[in-house]
C-alpha cells in the first residue's frame, strides 16, 4: 500500500491508548464532580441531562482541548528536530506523523464516541427513581419501642 514502518510505530498504539485513558479519566472524575454538586437540582428535576453534560463538557474539555494541542505540538516537535538536523533518526518522522494522526483521532473519538455515552448515562440517572431508604434509617428515626410497620 505503499505506508513506510520503522519499529517505532508498534509503540504508538500504546502512546495513544494511554493518552485517551487519561483524558476518559479526566472526563469521568469531572463528571462525577458535577453529579455530586448538582444532586439535590437532579432529584429535583430542576435541571435536564444537557445541562449536566454541558456543566461536565466546561468542566473539563478546556483541559482535554490543551492537553492534546501540547501533544501534538510536542510530536511536531520531533518533526521539526528531524528536518533540521537531516535524519538523525530514519524512522522517527514516520513515528511522529503516526503519533500525531493517533492523538487526533483519538480526541475525535472521545466527542464522538465518549460524550453521547456520557449523555445516555446522565439520561439513565435523571430517568431513574432514588433507592428506597435502607432498613436501618427507619431504626435510627424512630424510637426503639414502637415496632416496625409490617
Amino acid at each position: 500500500m505503499g505506508l513506510a514502518t520503522s519499529p517505532l510505530t508498534y509503540f504508538v498504539i500504546f502512546l495513544v491508548m494511554a493518552l485517551g485513558i487519561n483524558h476518559v479519566y479526566l472526563m469521568l472524575h469531572g463528571y462525577d464532580r458535577v453529579i455530586e454538586r448538582e444532586r439535590d437540582a437532579m432529584l429535583d428535576k430542576r435541571i435536564s441531562y444537557r445541562q449536566l453534560a454541558i456543566y461536565t463538557l466546561v468542566e473539563v474539555m478546556p483541559s482535554i482541548t490543551v492537553a492534546v494541542i501540547f501533544e501534538i505540538v510536542a510530536l511536531l516537535s520531533g518533526l521539526f528536530v528531524q528536518f533540521i538536523l537531516h535524519g538523525p533518526m530514519p524512522g522517527l518522522h514516520i513515528f511522529v506523523i503516526v503519533s500525531v494522526i493517533g492523538v487526533a483521532l483519538d480526541y475525535v473519538f472521545l466527542n464522538g464516541v465518549f460524550v453521547p455515552a456520557l449523555l445516555l448515562d446522565i439520561k439513565r440517572i435523571m430517568v431513574s427513581t432514588p433507592p428506597p431508604p435502607h432498613r436501618l434509617s427507619y431504626i435510627t428515626t424512630t424510637s426503639l419501642t414502637t415496632p416496625p410497620p409490617l
